[in-house]
C-alpha cells in the first residue's frame, strides 16, 4: 500500500488529501499539521472563486482548472449539507486597460463595463467586469472535508515539521501544503505573511454591491467586500 504524507491542515492539505482518496482509495493518507480547523489560516478568510495571479499559465488549464472549481462550489451550493457556499454577483475595478478574461466563459453573467459605469467608481479605473460566483466560507467547508477524509481512512496527527525530509523517511509520497510553514519546512525564505483584515458590518440600503474588488496590477493589493444583511 502506498503511504501518503500531507504536510498542513488547511484548505490545501485536506482538500489534496481528499482528492487523492476519491482517486486513489487505496492509499494509506496522513495529514500532519500543527494546527486543524478551526484554528487554520482558511478558517479566518473567505474565498471567492476567480482565476488569479495567472502568471503565464495555458489558457486550457485556466480553463480546466477553474471549470472543476466551479462545479465543485456548484455541487456544495446545491448540497444539503451547508457548506458555507453562496452564488453573488460583483464587480472588479480595475486602474489599467485589462483584457477579457479567457475564463469569461465559466461564471454566470460575466460582462465588461463601460465607461459611463466605471465613472461611478473614480476617474482613475479604466476598465472593469462584472460576473456572478460562488462565494466559500473555509470554516464551514473544511470541517466537512475532514469527516469526509476520515471516512475514507486518511489520518490526522499534530505535529510540528521542521522539514520536509522529517516526514520523507515515513512514506512513499509527500505533498507539501505548508502554506506560510513552507519558510521554514522548504526552506523557502521568499515566503512571507500578507494582512488580511475581516470586519463585520450593517449593510446600508443603498449599498448594490455583493462584492467589490478594487484592483491595482502594479502593487497586486486588492480590496474584496462581502456584504451580507444582519438579521
Amino acid at each position: 500500500m502506498v503511504h501518503v504524507v500531507v504536510v498542513g491542515g488547511g484548505v490545501n492539505g485536506v482538500g489534496s488529501a481528499l482528492a487523492l482518496l476519491q482517486k486513489a482509495p487505496k492509499c494509506h493518507v496522513t495529514i500532519v499539521s500543527d494546527e486543524f480547523s478551526p484554528y487554520t489560516t482558511g478558517d479566518g478568510a473567505g474565498g471567492l472563486w476567480g482565476p488569479y495571479l495567472l502568471q503565464g499559465t495555458p489558457e486550457e488549464k485556466i480553463l480546466s482548472w477553474g471549470q472543476e472549481t466551479w462545479n465543485l462550489f456548484r455541487d456544495w451550493w446545491k448540497s444539503e449539507k451547508n457548506y458555507g457556499v453562496s452564488l453573488v454577483s460583483g464587480t472588479v475595478i480595475c486602474q489599467e486597460n485589462e483584457p477579457t478574461q479567457p475564463w469569461y466563459q465559466i461564471p454566470l453573467a460575466y460582462t465588461t463595463l463601460t465607461q459611463d459605469q466605471l465613472v461611478k467608481y473614480g476617474p482613475e479605473y479604466k476598465s472593469g467586469y462584472r460576473y456572478t460566483s460562488f462565494i466559500a466560507e473555509a470554516s464551514r467547508f473544511l470541517p466537512k472535508l475532514m469527516v469526509e477524509v476520515q471516512e475514507r481512512g486518511g489520518k490526522f496527527e499534530n505535529q510540528h515539521v521542521k522539514s520536509l525530509h522529517e516526514v520523507a523517511s515515513q512514506a512513499d509520497l509527500v505533498l507539501n501544503c505548508s502554506g506560510l510553514g513552507a519558510k521554514a519546512v522548504v526552506p523557502d525564505d521568499g515566503v512571507y505573511p500578507t494582512r488580511g483584515q475581516v470586519m463585520r458590518v450593517r449593510e446600508y440600503e443603498a449599498y448594490f454591491e455583493c462584492w467589490v474588488i478594487y484592483f491595482d496590477s502594479t502593487t497586486s493589493v486588492y480590496i474584496i467586500t462581502f456584504c451580507y444583511m444582519l438579521k
